[in-house]
């Protein structure tokens, strides 16, 4: 009570005009840091500002006047000092405590400035340090409010995956080729095993908003590598992982219309883009998409795609794509979400290999708790796609394919926001073609953001 007593009598002292102007109060540190608190709560920065100075000039490791000289400098809009004191603060804190504090003066100064993206990472290093799961929430709430204003979304994607087929080669040894019987499958015709390495990126900047409607400007990069196993080298002694290496990169606008009664939106979407396959050019494509998104009732929504395409270029059969796709996704009673899909894609081409119609499904299920304590996933993929035409054989090519999968998100893993994930997954194709007889099983290790 006496400790009290003092410090509030100190800041009655040094709240009077008279006092303050005649008779100086000597101040201990705790008490100067009260006064800057007070000062600051007032809107009195300049006061602030002084105080936390002297505070500094006694002991620049000083962190709780780091981080009022931090807030007095913003509030003052003085931005780049308020930066500089809260990067100050960063550098001396050595308790979670400490850190925690340090990360959220430092997204402040940057939000204040409008460096949202920076401010989202210091958001998240605010969310890893959080001392306690209130304070965690904290962080994770003012992320997420100031992405929501960024214009600027970025997200990446990291993989690395054994695979068992990493040429979608032929599961068969020998095949049938118009009526040849046990004609032999040699280097890259086969599946060969190896490692993936995938990474891309995904980027929107919203150039334009209002209360009803968004316009966005998209790019998107994707890179896929291979490393090829032993026991691959050993089939195909002249083939690399190079081969097979792919790469995509697009760019595109997007215009969201939405409906603020029935919070219905409304995409419209057109994109230009180029791949490559082995290092080498492989085609070029123009894609137009409409799509609507539904909320049908509070735990459930539906969305339906129409996608348009054309495909040019040096070494991609030149083709005109129309792809119609419905999902509908379901949160159940016991918290539980299940989601269904039904694609149908009809491809019209000269060449044999791009001239097809295709119906996929898939559905996808998420347990309403973890299992053994990791988030986990479960998805059933079935398709079937039919050719009219094939050069290995008379009359049409009919291929089916099944495929399973369960993701599992390691959430206790955290760092920065972000946690592991492993993907299991298993895919078999059948075809009246042998050659595309085609089984996969890969195990990829990523990351996702887990807020």
């Amino acid at each position: 009570m006496r400790r009290i007593f003092r410090l509030a009598l100190a800041l009655g002292l040094l709240w009077s005009p008279m006092v303050w102007a005649d008779e100086p109060v000597a101040l201990n540190p705790e008490e100067m840091r009260l006064a800057a608190i007070v000062a600051i709560e007032a809107g009195d920065t300049a006061r602030a500002r002084a105080l936390t100075g002297a505070l500094l000039a006694r002991d620049p490791q000083d962190i709780e006047a780091q981080l009022l000289a931090s807030r007095a400098h913003r509030d003052a809009g003085r931005l780049n000092e308020a930066q500089t004191h809260a990067r100050r603060a960063w550098t001396i804190a050595r308790t979670p405590h400490e850190r925690h504090a340090a990360s959220l003066a430092m997204a402040q100064a940057l939000a204040s400035a409008e460096q949202r993206t920076r401010a989202q990472f210091w958001l998240r290093r605010a969310a890893h340090h959080a001392p306690t799961e209130r304070l965690r929430q904290a962080a994770v709430r003012d992320f997420r409010y100031v992405r929501k204003r960024n214009p600027l979304s970025v997200q990446l994607r990291f993989g690395i995956t054994p695979k068992s087929n990493v040429n979608n080669g032929s599961a068969n040894s020998t095949i049938d080729i118009f009526g040849l019987p046990d004609v032999n499958l040699t280097g890259a015709a086969r599946a060969l095993s190896g490692l993936e390495f995938m990474a891309g990126a995904a980027l929107r900047y919203r150039v334009a908003e209002t209360s009803d409607r968004a316009t966005d400007l998209t790019l998107n990069v994707l890179r896929r590598d291979y490393r090829l196993s032993s026991e691959a080298k050993r089939i195909a002694p002249t083939a690399s992982g190079s081969d097979f290496a792919f790469a995509a990169l697009s760019a595109g606008v997007t215009q969201r219309f939405m409906q603020l009664d029935t919070r219905r939106e409304t995409t419209l979407s057109a994109e230009l883009g180029k791949t490559w396959y082995g290092g080498s050019p492989y085609s070029d494509f123009a894609r137009l998409s409409v799509g609507h998104a539904m909320p049908l009732s509070r735990v459930s929504r539906l969305d339906v795609k129409l996608t348009g395409e054309r495909t040019r270029g040096p070494a991609a059969p030149h083709a005109d794509l129309l792809r119609a796709r419905a999902s509908y996704a379901r949160v159940l009673s016991n918290r539980g979400q299940i989601g269904v899909s039904l694609q149908l894609t009809r491809s019209s081409a000269s060449h044999a290999s791009a001239d097809f119609t295709e119906l996929a499904t898939r559905l996808s299920y998420a347990p309403p708790r973890p299992i053994l304590g990791i988030d986990t996933s479960f998805g059933l993929g079935l398709r079937a796609r039919d050719y009219p035409t094939t050069p290995y054989r008379a009359g049409a090519r009919r291929d089916r394919e099944a495929s399973l999968d369960m993701t599992m998100g390691f959430e206790k893993m955290d760092y920065l926001g972000f946690t592991p994930t492993v993907t299991l997954s298993a895919s078999r194709a059948s075809s009246n073609v042998g050659l595309f007889d085609v089984d996969n099983v890969g195990l990829a290790l990523g990351l996702r953001s887990a807020f």
